[in-house]
């Protein structure tokens, strides 16, 4: 078949060859590029004698396809999309950028916009580090010398190897999961975490940002009401970013959280109310405030924290924990303040709010079973 949607700046289209299993369709690059005269759709083939070698080579294809698929039905073996993938790209199906955007593919459907920036940008990361890689070249060895190249030569904190580690090493367990690979070397590399910042503003720091004159530069005034705002509810930056008027109704937020799925309701607050009555719209279906990405709205936050002679580093997820922490500082029970940020359990909530555990037990000592 030929990819309509894929025309080239020269007026071509690429050439596929679709297989369908079980009502799944999978389409296969042959790497060859024809004009729309030049295809007979009905017959699935190249028009003319000048094709004659590019149409023995689909008829070739397509019947290896097909020894291939009759004789795992022989055995009595079950034939998937991902068999069929590898079996056609046989040694390309090694190549791991080649993986990596098959992975990325099917994955970034579950993924939030953050988490798929990530990943993209570990892709370009590695395709510096090793333009050209293989997947069954990736050992224990490699694993080291990448971290040692993030770390030296890239300059990249702990937070941030962890964060690329981890995704290479979900990429990873994808190929040894599909046989492509003997075995994950992340099974004998420890990736190393950092120590759980717990920044967050006291009501002081708060009312500096506040009271802060910023209507003479819009756009950082925008992100310091953006971060105020998630200070005053919890939410995390992607939440924030694509609340709509419509899920603010009744004096209460009510969304299902983007990274975690978890249903969750906030009353709003008389300063929260406020904030947003600066930027009512008329439409439900639109967005609160003006979308910006969370790299843009962390420079902002830099730039504020200049002004303010801020001793604290200024990133959004701060705004979350100071909302926390202060709940918990007003004596707010953390199961309260658990269900508030959409968390599942309470140990999350100890993290985001610097609780110990005295602090626990004497919520604790209260209870009478």
């Amino acid at each position: 078949m030929l990819r309509k949607d894929k025309k080239t700046k020269a007026g071509v289209y690429p050439l596929y060859l679709q297989v369908i299993i079980n009502s799944t369709p999978v389409k296969l690059p042959i790497r060859e590029y024809l004009s729309l005269t030049d295809w007979d759709k009905q017959k699935s083939r190249c028009k003319g004698k000048g094709f004659s070698y590019l149409n023995n080579r689909l008829e070739k294809q397509e019947q290896e396809i097909k020894d291939f698929v009759n004789k795992h039905i022989a055995i009595g073996k079950l034939v998937t999309i991902d068999m069929i993938k590898r079996f056609y790209n046989k040694e390309d199906f090694l190549d791991f950028y080649g993986f990596y955007k098959t992975f990325t593919e099917r994955k970034f459907e579950s993924l939030t916009k953050g988490s798929q920036y990530h990943y993209t940008l570990l892709c370009k990361i590695m395709k510096e580090y090793k333009p050209v890689l293989r997947l069954d070249s990736i050992d224990l060895n490699f694993i080291e010398e990448f971290d040692y190249y993030l770390m030296v030569t890239r300059k990249t904190g702990l937070g941030g190897r962890a964060n690329k580690h981890k995704k290479l090493k979900a990429i990873l367990g994808s190929a040894y999961r599909l046989k492509l690979i003997k075995s994950n070397p992340y099974q004998d590399f420890k990736i190393k975490e950092p120590a759980p910042r717990t920044v967050f503003l006291t009501t002081k720091e708060l009312s500096e940002l506040e009271e802060l004159d910023l209507s003479k530069r819009p756009n950082i005034e925008l992100t310091r009401d953006k971060f105020l705002f998630s200070c005053y509810t919890g939410l995390r930056f992607s939440d924030m970013n694509y609340l709509k008027w419509e899920d603010t109704k009744n004096g209460m937020i009510d969304i299902v959280m983007i990274k975690t799925k978890n249903p969750v309701k906030i009353p709003l607050t008389k300063k929260a109310k406020k904030l947003l009555c600066k930027y009512v719209k008329k439409k439900t279906n639109e967005f609160v405030f003006k979308e910006v990405s969370n790299q843009k709205i962390n420079y902002g936050l830099k730039k504020i924290g200049v002004i303010v002679n801020s001793k604290k580093r200024l990133t959004y997820h701060v705004a979350r924990h100071t909302f926390g922490s202060l709940l918990a500082q007003s004596d707010v029970s953390p199961f309260y303040i658990m269900k508030l940020m959409g968390h599942q359990n309470i140990g999350q909530t100890a993290t985001y709010v610097n609780a110990n555990t005295k602090m626990l037990r004497e919520t604790m000592k209260n209870v009478n079973f």
